[in-house]
C-alpha cells in the first residue's frame, strides 16, 4: 500500500472517532438529563407521598368525635385529649385499599425520615394499634379516599409470662427486648410489636410455632398476636436480661 492509499483510510479512521465522540456525548448528555429528571421526579413523589414535607400540608377534617376524613396524604390533627390516651386502636373504613401511617414530633423536618413509620391498614386488615408520644403528630401516606375512627386500646397487662388463643392485646412494661413464643395450633401466627417509636412485625409464622423473636428496647410496648383462628392457643415468655455485676 502507497501513502496515497493510505490516505482515504486515515480519513475514514478521523471520521469514525468523531462519530464515536459525538454519540459518546449525547449518551452521557441523555443520562445526565435522565438522572436530573429522575431526582427532580423523586423528589415530586416524596414531597406528594409524604405530608409533612408539604410547606402547606392538607388537613383531615374531623367528622365526628374522634373520627377523621380525608384522601392520600395529609395530616390528621388529633387533639392532645386522645394523643394522651394512647396506644390507641385505628379502624379504617371499607374505602381503604392501603394507608401507611407516620408520626413526627411537632415540628416535623421536611426530611423522609423525619418521621417513624407507626403502622398500616388495607383492604385485609383494617385496624392496627397506634402509640405516639405527647406533642406528636400523625401522618397518612397512601391514595384514595378514606375514613378512620379511633378509640383508646385496653390491652392486658402482662409481666413474665402470658398464655392466650386467638388475637389479643398485650401490653409489656419492663427491661425485656425479646421474647420466645410457641403455638400447637394451626393456620397463620403473627405478632407485631408497637411503641411510640415505631412498629415492627416480629413473627409471620404458622400452624406449630416455636419462635424466639426480638424488638427495639422500649419501656413500653404492646404486642398484637393475631391467629387465623380464635381457638389458636399460644404462649408468650418474655426473656429475663441479664444482670451486669
Amino acid at each position: 500500500m502507497t501513502i496515497a492509499d493510505s490516505v482515504p483510510t486515515q480519513q475514514r479512521i478521523v471520521r469514525f472517532s468523531r462519530v464515536l465522540w459525538a454519540i459518546g456525548i449525547l449518551a452521557i448528555t441523555a443520562i445526565v438529563t435522565s438522572t436530573t429528571f429522575t431526582y427532580m421526579l423523586g423528589d415530586a413523589m416524596r414531597v406528594n407521598t409524604y405530608a409533612w414535607m408539604q410547606t402547606e400540608p392538607r388537613v383531615a377534617a374531623e367528622t365526628d368525635a374522634s373520627m377523621y376524613a380525608g384522601s392520600g396524604a395529609m395530616l390528621v390533627p388529633l387533639p392532645e385529649s386522645l394523643v394522651s390516651r394512647s396506644p390507641l386502636i385505628v379502624t379504617a373504613d371499607e374505602e381503604v385499599d392501603y394507608l401507611r401511617f407516620y408520626v413526627t414530633g411537632p415540628s416535623p423536618a421536611a426530611e423522609p425520615g423525619a418521621a417513624h413509620a407507626a403502622g398500616f391498614v388495607d383492604a385485609y386488615r383494617r385496624t392496627t394499634v397506634l402509640m405516639m408520644a405527647p406533642d406528636s403528630l400523625l401522618w397518612t401516606a397512601g391514595q384514595g379516599n378514606w375514613t378512620l375512627t379511633f378509640d383508646q386500646l385496653d390491652p392486658i397487662r402482662v409481666d413474665g409470662s402470658y398464655s392466650g388463643s386467638g388475637s389479643q392485646f398485650l401490653m409489656y412494661e419492663g427491661p425485656a427486648a425479646s421474647a420466645t413464643a410457641t403455638s400447637d395450633g394451626d393456620g397463620t401466627f403473627n405478632i407485631e410489636v408497637f411503641s411510640d417509636e415505631g412498629y415492627e412485625w416480629v413473627v409471620n409464622d404458622s400452624d406449630s410455632v416455636q419462635t424466639r423473636f426480638s424488638w427495639d428496647p422500649n419501656p413500653r410496648i404492646v404486642m398484637w398476636v393475631r391467629t387465623e383462628h380464635s381457638s389458636t392457643p399460644w404462649t408468650i415468655d418474655f426473656d429475663t436480661p441479664a444482670v451486669s455485676k
